[in-house]
């Protein structure tokens, strides 16, 4: 079990874990030794769970103790939240409820484990904090910095088609693109490119000379984002935009 210790001197501490199903301590302490105090403790939970007190005097009674192995060798753990759910139609909003926080919305951390549950195999060098805060920033219609159901659809649904495309373009299957092999798969999607930018581009979202599939996502929504940008804002070959429109597109999406 992961110990985690948080001291400080605010009157009130919130925080947040993910949690695998199991039994768990809370032990609260103050700032001094042998100090008294009253605790108030509150537990919100995404899936039903038992909270109990702890009985000191089990540790020091046998037959208690055996009571509880007894117990605890039938005990229904509660079941990791979304698994029931992903049976149902809607398997992305279950996806999205099984990670999401208690807003309803996804952080670059809750997004980079949504990731490598369903790719974990699939990324070199696994989906950095780095790609999914880019991830994020892509689709963040509202600005929040936090990705809400609407927007995880559409990165979901733009994850699925980029993924058929590289596993298409991955001729020798290594789980990596080559520069040739990313330029095809840029054409393939209908988007225009040459020789010397797909190189720049390789470099740019993964490494000098080929790309995984974490890199050639963040590679393709880019692209096609500012490919959308350009056909929205341009006229005659030529883009006009205000400097708001500018900074954002450039700066942060």
């Amino acid at each position: 079990m992961k110990q985690t210790q948080s001291y400080t001197y605010n009157r009130e501490l919130v925080e947040q874990h993910s949690l695998v199903p199991g039994e768990y301590v809370i032990i609260p302490s103050t700032m001094k030794p042998y100090m008294d105090a009253e605790f108030a403790l509150s537990v919100f939970t995404k899936s039903e769970a038992k909270i109990t007190p702890h009985d000191e005097h089990d540790d020091h009674d046998h037959e208690e103790e055996e009571a509880d192995h007894k117990e605890k060798e039938n005990l229904i753990l509660p079941e990791v939240p979304g698994k029931k759910d992903e049976d149902t139609k809607d398997s992305v909003h279950a996806l999205f409820k099984r990670f999401a926080d208690q807003r309803g919305e996804l952080s670059t951390f809750q997004l980079r484990k949504v990731l490598k549950d369903q790719f974990p195999n699939g990324s070199k060098w696994g989906f950095e904090y780095e790609t999914c805060r880019g991830l994020i920033a892509l689709v963040d219609v509202d600005h929040n910095r936090r990705m809400t159901i609407t927007e995880f659809r559409a990165l979901w649904k733009k994850i699925t088609e980029y993924k058929k495309v590289f596993d298409r373009a991955d001729l020798n299957n290594n789980g990596s693109l080559s520069d040739y092999e990313v330029q095809k798969a840029i054409q393939a999607s209908g988007l225009d490119t040459n020789d010397a930018m797909v190189r720049l581009y390789v470099f740019r979202y993964s490494g000098y000379s080929s790309t995984d599939l974490g890199g050639f996502i963040s590679l393709m929504l880019r692209l096609e984002k500012m490919s959308n940008v350009f056909k929205d804002k341009s006229s005659d070959g030529v883009i006009h935009l205000t400097w708001d429109e500018w900074s954002s597109n450039t700066m942060y999406n």
